[in-house]
């Protein structure tokens, strides 16, 4: 992975980063946090894909920020790596067994993609974030270094208020509204003029979407029959934030924060105010006193600014959810 005329050799720089199971991003920054490369590749998700195929999306978007910093391997002191599926198994020993052999000599931790969303999300402090995007999931943390975590158990078992949740969801009321068994919504037509259907009924022979991701593809048609005033579709976002609420004041209430903060993070949340809204009207029943409040940073910045605490002290012991 060296790149050519890489011209940093001493072990001073730091490497972050990202791999979830829709893309994966890497970038190289100094000691002081100044970024001076990044790179991207598509999804990196072991538990998913399987390692070899995790491995060179993680590959990829490593040897493109690398080249765009101009530094060698040799040049990164530590590494930390945030990935979905580390969880499942021996992936997380996998996954940094095959990044060492990438960085002889450097730091390398593997920790859940959970973990450096709330590292970003918080700037390394105490509190809670939501992540709400094709999936969902809490991640906190106390002072004294504990974490837990609610939800993300997949989209056939959770991921409320997700993306492939409110498509999902969206996409059996609009059916129930078709065949009669169901209330009339906005969505209905709005899920037609998506899929380019001459007519309503159409949808009944319409093949299924099979994949979160193509579920996930719907939520905008949800959230925009919810924005525009739609009975339906504003009970499914108040359903999901009421829901991902819950399990805000579940991890709360294992770490022992009161009045904690709450930042959101993950495209659903962060692309419009609608579930955002559904969330904090929740919150305000399910965990008084908690502030809702815009991410410090990203998943990427928390992988960074782990892989700087990584490089100057002890190997993090990862996030321990109690559950």
């Amino acid at each position: 992975m060296s790149p050519r005329g890489a011209v940093r050799t001493p072990a001073s720089l730091v490497l972050g980063l990202d791999a979830g199971a829709t893309h994966v991003r890497a970038a190289v920054a100094d000691a002081a946090g100044r970024v001076l490369g990044r790179g991207e590749a598509g999804p990196a998700n072991p538990y998913a894909l399987g390692a070899l195929a995790a491995d060179r999306a993680r590959r990829q978007a490593i040897t493109a920020a690398l080249r765009q910093a101009h530094a060698a391997p040799r040049a990164v002191g530590a590494v930390v790596v945030g990935s979905a599926g580390v969880s499942e198994g021996g992936a997380g020993r996998d996954v940094a067994r095959r990044t060492r052999a990438g960085f002889p000599g450097a730091r390398v931790a593997v920790v859940t993609d959970g973990e450096i969303a709330q590292v970003g999300a918080l700037a390394g402090g105490a509190g809670i974030v939501v992540i709400a995007g094709t999936g969902s999931i809490v991640w906190g943390r106390n002072r004294r270094g504990e974490w837990a975590r609610a939800g993300g158990w997949g989209w056939l078992l959770g991921d409320e208020g997700s993306g492939q949740w409110l498509g999902r969801q969206g996409y059996a009321v609009a059916l129930r509204a078709l065949d009669g068994s169901g209330r009339r919504t906005a969505i209905l037509p709005a899920l037609q003029r998506s899929l380019r259907l001459q007519s309503s009924a159409a949808l009944a022979t319409q093949p299924r979407p099979a994949m979160p991701a193509e579920f996930g593809a719907l939520a905008p048609l949800v959230l925009a029959a919810a924005a525009g005033g739609d009975a339906v579709a504003r009970e499914l976002v108040r359903r999901g934030g009421a829901e991902l609420a819950r399990q805000t004041a579940a991890v709360a209430h294992r770490l022992r924060l009161r009045r904690p903060r709450v930042c959101y993070g993950g495209s659903v949340l962060t692309s419009g105010p609608v579930l955002r809204r559904a969330l904090q009207r929740a919150l305000q029943t399910a965990l008084p006193g908690a502030r809702l409040c815009p991410p410090a940073g990203d998943a990427l910045d928390g992988a960074l600014q782990l892989a700087r605490t990584l490089a100057s002290g002890p190997q993090p012991r990862g996030a321990r959810a109690r559950a």
